[in-house]
């Protein structure tokens, strides 16, 4: 081999040729398309032949971190990939700056050419290292990449699993809901009208004495319009109130029995000229029957806001 034959740089072109292109490595690492993920079942359901149900704000935030982690995962994998096939080449560089620094000295070659082949020997295996320090931390970046990857499945998880016990939750009192009997309609009537109130009830519970001079009452009080109104309002208040057990009967005794009968049988109220009305101290207050088709059965019309019907209407 002569001089002319021996170029002491070419190793270290070839040493440099493996460390260089990292920029461009990169480049290609971040270029690859990261495959989205498959839809959730949260995302695709909705009514048959409808729009997609859209997925929570969480699912979504879960979701797009998966899939930067995921894009981080590829990304570092491809870097480690790279590193391995540039400590693969640089070992190969050695091995062919050792082969010629061998042979250079099995031809006895000048010291100058001998000395250079071992120095480009000693900068390959400098570069191996860096390179095998390299491929370390590419693989730890990997790690970090793979953990990450790992948390953003766990949350996703996560996600999806609150977003569909809360859409099972909805359903269900949803479906509770339906099932729930409607609240709005008013309580059956426990008397069928004012007539049977006052027959079944308000004249056997309110016993006064009648002398047709200091208390007045009348039978046929449903021939006295005002009489008719007042004891209509006591047997609406009675049926609202009878629904409260606790304090009901006691507020319709002093808000509503009371205020209107002290006017019904007061010299000055509407049965003031029934004079020959009497009751003895103790007996139910007397009663007539209405003419038949006076009073209707309430209960059939339960809900309608019906005045009085008046006997002469």
């Amino acid at each position: 081999m002569t001089d002319d034959d021996f170029d002491p740089f070419e190793t270290d072109l070839e040493a440099d040729d493996v460390t260089d292109g990292a920029d461009r490595a990169d480049r290609d690492d971040h270029g690859e398309e990261e495959a989205e993920p498959e839809e959730s079942p949260l995302a695709a359901a909705g009514e048959p032949g409808g729009e997609p149900v859209e997925e929570p704000a969480p699912v979504r935030r879960a979701r797009r971190a998966l899939r930067s982690a995921q894009a981080e995962r590829t990304a570092a994998v491809s870097r480690v990939r790279l590193a391995d096939e540039r400590v693969v080449n640089a070992q190969g560089v050695i091995r062919l700056a050792e082969a010629k620094a061998a042979d250079l000295e099995a031809e006895k070659a000048k010291a100058h050419q001998v000395r250079a082949a071992h120095e480009a020997v000693e900068r390959a295996e400098r570069a191996l290292a860096r390179l095998e320090l390299e491929v370390s931390e590419r693989r730890r970046e990997l790690g970090v990449a793979e953990e990450m990857e790992r948390e953003a499945k766990e949350a996703l998880d996560t996600a999806l699993a609150g977003a569909a016990d809360e859409a099972t939750r909805l359903a269900a009192e949803a479906a509770a809901a339906a099932a729930e009997p409607a609240t709005d309609a008013p309580p059956e009537l426990f008397y069928r009208n004012v007539d049977e109130f006052v027959r079944e009830f308000l004249r056997y519970v309110y016993r006064r004495p009648v002398d047709g001079r200091y208390s007045f009452w009348s039978p046929r009080w449903w021939k006295y319009d005002e009489a008719l109104n007042r004891l209509e309002a006591m047997w609406r208040a009675w049926e609202h109130l009878r629904l409260d057990p606790a304090t009901g009967p006691s507020v319709w005794w002093r808000d509503h029995a009371d205020p209107h009968m002290r006017v019904l049988l007061s010299p000055h109220g509407p049965f003031r000229r029934e004079t020959d009305v009497v009751a003895t101290d103790g007996e139910p207050l007397p009663y007539e029957p209405p003419p038949e088709g006076l009073f209707r059965d309430e209960r059939a019309t339960a809900g309608e806001a019906t005045a009085p019907k008046l006997p002469g209407a």
